[in-house]
């Protein structure tokens, strides 16, 4: 995506009702058998994140709908969204002792080709690679003030 593109795409979102939340992650830093399947490093790194920002929303019975960019072949797709689902019950029961309905969350998978918003949140991951990897923030400080949850993932 080229400079003038990028910077749309977030002058964009900047003029939306959204709050945005990042995870950036150094895979030079995580533990081998996670970084070697990218599948269990898809749930450490995003399910695990994501739940623990959207507890307060499915505690209040908000149903939630997650989309995701289709990575997966259809059987991990399957095992993915049951790993979801069985994610946000441990966690609502662990942290908050409240029994959790699988009604109130949802997962879909499709190619961000179709899906506005995956292109736009591949537009936000863009501008944290571009801060984390070349040290570039021009792009992130245009969007600084939408995000309301960071979490650099570091550990070993």
């Amino acid at each position: 995506m080229d400079v003038f593109c990028r910077k749309f795409v977030l002058e964009k979102l900047v003029n939306c009702d959204v709050s945005l939340g990042v995870v950036v992650m150094n895979k030079a830093h995580v533990n081998g058998n996670l970084r070697d399947d990218p599948s269990r490093l898809y749930n450490w790194c995003v399910v695990h994140n994501i739940m623990l920002s959207l507890l307060p929303s499915i505690e209040a019975g908000n149903r939630v709908h997650m989309v995701f960019d289709k990575s997966l072949p259809n059987w991990r797709i399957k095992e993915f969204n049951d790993y979801v689902e069985n994610k946000a019950s441990y966690l609502l029961f662990s942290e908050k002792k409240v029994s959790f309905s699988y009604d109130n969350i949802s997962s879909e998978h499709i190619t961000s080709e179709t899906e506005p918003c995956l292109q736009a949140v591949d537009t936000v991951a863009g501008a944290y690679f571009q801060k984390y990897e070349h040290g570039n923030d021009e792009f992130v400080r245009i969007i600084e003030d939408k995000v309301g949850a960071f979490k650099y993932l570091w550990r070993k």
